[in-house]
């Protein structure tokens, strides 16, 4: 692939690193962890050639409803409101769920996102 489309579609709401997939999932209670689980789509995007991440930059599609990511974003904002709240990622991982689910409350029309 290369670096503009993989740009592009790592920057789309539904696409997520496999990094952020698993932070997100150490925060959230079992059943929402397993939701999100079940949404993630394998396989990850094809990287370009020149491309030096290892597989925690893997860029993978989720396929989740809105209910879900809204649970899920009540749950983060749970943890942000609570002790654990100096995570240092935990804001942008907020703001990432919220422009998923601002995306996917759009009509489907508005919604055009290559998924290869």
């Amino acid at each position: 692939m290369d670096w503009d489309k993989y740009k592009t579609l790592s920057h789309s709401p539904p696409y997520f690193t496999r990094w952020a997939l698993a932070k997100t999932t150490s925060l959230l209670d079992e059943a929402t962890a397993t939701s999100l689980q079940r949404g993630v789509r394998e396989p990850p995007l094809p990287k370009p050639g020149d491309h030096k991440g290892g597989s925690e930059t893997d860029i993978l599609y989720v396929d989740l409803t809105a209910d879900t990511v809204a649970t899920l974003v009540t749950q983060l904002c749970r943890v942000k409101s609570g002790e654990e709240s100096d995570i240092p990622y935990l804001n942008a991982l907020i703001k990432s769920w919220e422009e998923l689910l601002d995306w996917l409350r759009l009509p489907d029309e508005l919604r055009n996102v290559d998924k290869t």
